[in-house]
């Protein structure tokens, strides 16, 4: 691959896109009503104390909820 000096690069500021976040402490099911009413999200980063702690994507948590005795086992249970 070979780097191309002459082209722009865009600002770092231009890449940073803001988001809503979630409180590690959060219940799975309270992220789970989040998530079914805001379709748009598609991943929101977890954090604690105000430190990033990871992230949840949206497909991959929705449908790990829709799997039997997942929603009911795991709903009270903090994100």
């Amino acid at each position: 691959m070979v780097f191309n000096a002459e082209r722009e690069v865009p600002a770092l500021a231009s890449l940073v896109v803001s988001s809503p976040t979630v409180a590690a402490e959060m219940r799975v099911d309270s992220l789970h009503e989040y998530l079914i009413g805001n379709p748009e999200l598609h991943c929101l980063p977890v954090l604690r104390e105000e430190q990033v702690t990871g992230v949840i994507f949206s497909k991959e948590f929705l449908k790990s909820m829709s799997q039997q005795y997942v929603r009911e086992l795991s709903r009270r249970k903090s994100v």
